[in-house]
């Protein structure tokens, strides 16, 4: 039995459970109650998303599964401390914002203007709104980017040739007027750009963000890496998650052992190796030394 078909085999629970939830019985609704107590934390919060179906897009995968990236989200918890101003960039319907809430102020940033809505709604739906900003903007190097909406609205990415004008900013304008120390990135492989072409000010001690080794190839992803340890960061958590089509299963608490793995306090000689391991997105939480 050869290894596509294995791979075909295993989506086929997936596909059934994505399309039973998300299609079939729409009547689950657009306000969901996300339990982080699947991820052992004593802890859950309404969240609203809307009618997007496709595989991959935040809102089907929480309408099937009420969680996503879970072990991601578990270290995500954990790493934001009361003291953070956390930079959410690509906040999207406020997700991670929510997440973050332990923070002492959220300064959420989002490029696609028609997420506004359900971020706003979101953040006040759970008594976020007095202490977080919201903006319309990309992150960059000042000026403007321009972007394309390809399929669920979570998924948007920055081209050349997009459609979607976006004002920027680059990470010193929101390090020196909001204090920021912890930046969130998942920003669809414009990572690269971000990293290499601006200096991560000094201001900024906590950096955690999801790095696409499979669109900016592992050249580019160790480049990342080794920029980083050059500014005094190091790999507190390097993170692989479970893959989208064990979910049904994410409750399973021996396969998902056998599916992640979390390796933390990385050398840069361990974090360039271990970032080649496995799947092609890895969530990467680094602090300064």
């Amino acid at each position: 039995m050869n290894n596509r078909f294995l791979e075909y085999l295993s989506w086929i629970p997936m596909k059934v459970y994505s399309k039973v939830c998300g299609s079939y019985f729409p009547g689950v609704g657009n306000k969901l109650v996300i339990d982080l107590n699947k991820i052992g934390i004593d802890d859950s919060f309404n969240f609203y998303v809307n009618d997007e179906k496709e595989m991959g897009s935040l809102s089907s995968e929480l309408r099937c599964f009420r969680i996503r990236e879970p072990n991601n989200l578990k270290h995500y918890v954990k790493f934001i401390e009361k003291e953070d101003v956390l930079l959410d960039v690509g906040a999207h319907f406020g997700f991670f914002s929510v997440l973050g809430k332990k923070a002492k102020k959220i300064i959420a940033i989002e490029p696609i203007k028609e997420c506004f809505y359900l971020l706003n709604k979101n953040l006040k739906e759970n008594n976020l709104t007095d202490k977080t900003k919201v903006f319309n903007l990309a992150l960059g190097n000042g000026g403007y980017l321009k972007m394309d909406q390809e399929g669920s609205s979570n998924l948007s990415k920055v081209n050349a040739k997009g459609k979607i004008k976006v004002k920027c900013k680059d990470l010193n304008y929101f390090a020196e007027n909001f204090d920021t120390n912890l930046l969130k990135l998942d920003i669809e492989g414009y990572e690269y750009e971000i990293f290499m072409n601006q200096e991560v000010p000094k201001k900024i001690n906590k950096i955690t963000m999801e790095l696409h080794i499979c669109l900016i190839g592992i050249e580019k992803s160790r480049e990342i890496i080794e920029k980083l340890y050059k500014q005094g960061f190091y790999v507190k958590y390097l993170i692989e998650d479970m893959p989208l089509r064990f979910y049904p299963f994410i409750q399973w608490k021996w396969l998902f052992n056998k599916l992640t793995w979390c390796k933390e306090d990385l050398t840069l000689k361990d974090a360039l190796r271990d970032i080649e391991i496995g799947r092609g997105i890895k969530y990467v939480y680094l602090v300064r030394k």
